[in-house]
């Protein structure tokens, strides 16, 4: 609205310009007319000048505009997700109270809470969440490491972190057949970046204490980022997408989502004896003991690592309203629910068939979307939906701003009289979940398939509803020849470029960490790859990042460098891989090196 305003202002000038010149050209004409002096004395005058600056105001924006149905046809090609808005989501818990078996709750799992509005907001679950009889029951933070007599302390463990874990009485840890644990590291926002940059990047050794009370030393610490895979995306990916921009829009929509990590349960049981029915993790860390870390990692207990967790996305199918086929107009309101339609926004459209009212023709006939490659399979004979999207509308009547036309390959409307459109779409609840509560005693979310006496609950409040700016379409559509090479001839600029354009949140916060990426260099590269039989060269492209530590105060540097590392490896060409090194500014100092990576897969 604030783009029409400018529009209006300047048409509504132009026309007292106009009147200005015709008043002084036609005196007379202009006193009959109430506009003596260019100005229109008579206010009815006024108000329909008005009004027409405000009618020329649309047409002058929809006509400077008209680039915009290139941008969106290219976008709906290849990247349909900078076209729809990006849901609320949020990290659930699920307090199942003692269980005594193993049991699964699937990714895509849907759950519904009620607002205080009372519309039921519908969420699906992110991942595989394994309810196991497994509870972390300690963590514990000891500012100076307190090794048994018999371990020689490595000498750069000043601080140790302790985690148990156990089962109930009597319940044996190396029959259960889980590989790992998921937990959430779960808090206030600084304390959490904190717990994850200590866990992987200040971790130095590890220990496994046995029922008999007797320390072990593991090989490496048994703990693995999760959350990155293609099979725990926050959204459907569109398949001809570049996979490498999702974790870019996700890190910057909800970067809580990825507060998860896995502890690897194979290390710490293979050393206890049978029927034993807890453990406890010692971890040996690089924090000193009068460090302001130190003192912040005091207050870590139990609360702050969860298991039974995981993020929710609010994204849930319903069919709109049915649509009838006339011939009185080109296209059709699209609406999700034609009585509370402020309370739903359309995700993607999924599906969309006719039905015809003639008796002898009620097979139900489907159409595709325009903008794909669908238009050769019916000889020039084809039936597409098209959507639009009026971004006035949008603001000014929510939920009435979506039209869909149906078309042939040549965009002439077609009419089938009485014919019945059914349509099958995803959709969201725009920003309803945002002003949800969270945290209440009674649970926060019901299971659509049965409660199981489980209670859900919500460990934050729902972000917002975001959306891509769409005076942005044109920079978006450069990221299509995005490659390592373009983003060595671009450099660090072009790596900003790439993450501005995903920072939906546009919050000081975000908007200081992607300043603080000071510098970016790539060289070529060679490593070894082994397996059982041979030993094979591989090249690939070494990349080091420079960081300004002071920019992710209160976030976590080692989220941000395995953003950065799986993007880089997502962008990686064939048979090649990369591997990123994580600079101070400061002083050069490495903070990180990772593994190489290919895809979503590091290299052994």
């Amino acid at each position: 609205m604030k783009k029409l305003r400018e529009y209006y202002e300047r048409e509504l000038g132009l026309l007292h310009g106009y009147a200005q010149e015709f008043a002084a050209d036609y005196p007379a004409q202009a006193m009959h007319l109430g506009m003596a002096d260019g100005a229109g004395d008579d206010p009815h005058v006024e108000r329909l000048i008005q009004a027409t600056a405000l009618s020329n105001a649309r047409v002058a924006r929809l006509l400077d505009d008209s680039d915009g149905k290139l941008t969106e046809a290219l976008l709906n090609v290849n990247y349909p997700h900078y076209l729809r808005p990006f849901p609320a989501t949020a990290n659930i818990h699920i307090d199942t109270g003692a269980v005594t078996a193993v049991t699964r709750v699937q990714r895509g799992t849907v759950l519904s809470a009620s607002s205080q509005e009372g519309m039921a907001c519908k969420f699906r679950t992110v991942q595989d969440v394994f309810i196991t009889p497994l509870v972390l029951s300690r963590a514990t933070f000891h500012a100076i490491a307190d090794l048994p007599p018999y371990l020689a302390r490595p000498a750069d463990v000043a601080s140790s972190l302790s985690i148990r874990i156990e089962g109930p009485a009597g319940f044996d840890l190396r029959a259960l057949d889980v590989p790992a644990l998921r937990l959430l590291i779960a808090g206030e926002s600084s304390l959490c970046a904190l717990v994850r940059d200590v866990l992987f990047l200040q971790a130095q050794a590890a220990w496994v204490e046995l029922p008999d009370g007797r320390w072990r030393a593991l090989d490496a610490v048994p703990l693995a980022p999760a959350g990155f895979s293609a099979e725990e995306a926050v959204l459907p990916w569109p398949p001809a997408a570049h996979p490498a921009f999702r974790l870019l829009a996700e890190y910057f929509a909800c970067p809580d989502r990825f507060n998860f990590l896995d502890l690897m349960l194979a290390p710490l049981l293979r050393p206890a004896p049978a029927g034993s029915h807890c453990v406890t993790l010692h971890l040996g860390l690089k924090v000193p003991s009068d460090s302001p870390a130190a003192r912040l990692l005091a207050g870590v207990s139990k609360a702050n690592l969860l298991t039974h967790c995981t993020p929710v996305v609010n994204l849930f199918r319903r069919s709109a309203s049915p649509i009838e086929m006339t011939h009185a107009t080109p296209d059709y309101e699209l609406l999700p629910d034609a009585a509370s339609a402020g309370a739903y926004d359309v995700y993607s459209v999924d599906r969309v068939s006719a039905i015809s009212a003639a008796p002898r023709d009620r097979a139900p006939v489907e159409y595709r979307p325009y903008y794909a490659a669908h238009h050769g399979e019916q000889q020039g004979k084809g039936r597409y939906w098209l959507l639009r999207r009026d971004a006035i509308r949008a603001v000014t009547h929510p939920g009435h701003e979506l039209r869909i036309a149906l078309v042939d390959g040549q965009l002439d409307p077609l009419a089938e009289n009485n014919a019945s459109v059914s349509i099958d779409l995803t959709c969201t609840n725009r920003d309803i979940p945002a002003r949800l509560r969270h945290g209440a005693p009674e649970g926060d979310l019901q299971l659509e398939q049965g409660t199981q006496g489980w209670t859900l609950r919500f460990l934050q409040r729902p972000t917002p509803q975001y959306r891509f700016n769409a005076e942005h379409h044109w920079r978006l559509i450069s990221l299509l020849s995005f490659s390592q090479a373009a983003l060595g001839q671009q450099g660090v600029e072009g790596l900003r470029e790439a993450l501005a354009l995903h920072d939906l949140r546009q919050s000081a916060i975000t908007q200081r960490q992607i300043r603080g990426v000071a510098a970016l260099d790539l060289r070529r590269a060679r490593t070894w790859l082994r397996d059982d039989w041979h030993t094979t060269p591989v090249f690939g492209t070494d990349i080091r990042v420079t960081l300004d530590e002071q920019a992710f105060t209160g976030a976590s540097l080692h989220l941000f460098a395995q953003v950065l590392d799986h993007f880089f490896g997502l962008c990686a060409h064939l048979n090649t891989f990369t591997r990123l090194t994580i600079v101070s500014l400061a002083d050069g100092k490495e903070l990180m090196r990772c593994q190489p990576r290919h895809g979503d897969i590091p290299l052994a």
